[in-house]
């Protein structure tokens, strides 16, 4: 990663030359500085909003719901996403789950969901709509935002606030897995924590995505995060 990359380049070799590099079908992607190859990503990985459908599908057939849309896939912003959790949130009994949301994680070193991926949000929307350079000073513009967001998962669980310094990240996955909630932040990486729970209900074809929406103009159009390891 480039910050990696700036606290270890003294001791990159260049990559340009190798093999290796030659593999790489999109090279836009290597850590470069100059002519030379410096990081070369090994896996490239996706991450969002994770919900399973099938629940998701239980909740719209509620003729007692409170939104007018019918699916997900008209889920395209944080308004949207905010009205149909709250809702669900009201009708929890009806769609037999503790809370929407999956625990939101705060142990010791199981919080890089928050502190990283969700947090690339509003950062990347920064960058995008103040032409940031990576040398410029960075404010926080989006911090409501990121609260806004964080609220709505922390106020639509299933565990109480004052618990979560407990949570792991495994936890929450299991609360997925044995739909105890119908949505959790995480990763293209998450159908095999998922399928390894035991007694686990979630069927793959009902593993489905949204971007990580929390109201910033242009989220419309958002896709999920890419992001590479290196």
């Amino acid at each position: 990663m480039p910050i990696g990359y700036s606290n270890w380049k003294n001791f990159c070799l260049d990559l340009r030359d190798t093999e290796l590099y030659t593999w790489q079908l999109d090279k836009g992607i290597a850590i470069t500085s100059g002519d030379g190859v410096y990081g070369i990503p090994y896996v490239v990985e996706g991450y969002g909003i994770i919900y399973n459908d099938a629940i998701m599908q239980k909740y719209f057939a509620l003729s007692s719901k409170a939104v007018s849309f019918s699916s997900m896939e008209e889920v395209d912003n944080f308004d949207k996403l905010k009205a149909v959790v709250e809702d669900m949130t009201r009708h929890k009994d009806d769609l037999e789950i503790e809370g929407v949301f999956a625990s939101t994680s705060f142990g010791s070193g199981e919080d890089w969901r928050w502190q990283t991926h969700l947090a690339n949000v509003p950062v990347y929307f920064a960058f995008r709509d103040k032409n940031i350079s990576d040398t410029d000073t960075l404010d926080f513009t989006y911090a409501e935002n990121y609260k806004n967001i964080f609220d709505l998962y922390i106020g639509n669980s299933c565990t109480i606030p004052t618990t979560l310094s407990k949570k792991s990240v495994s936890d929450s996955m299991e609360e997925f897995a044995l739909e105890k909630a119908a949505i959790v932040q995480n990763g293209n990486w998450a159908w095999s924590q998922i399928a390894s729970v035991e007694d686990n209900k979630v069927l793959e074809e009902n593993v489905k995505y949204l971007p990580l929406y929390m109201g910033i103009d242009g989220e419309e159009s958002q896709g999920l995060c890419i992001g590479t390891a290196f």
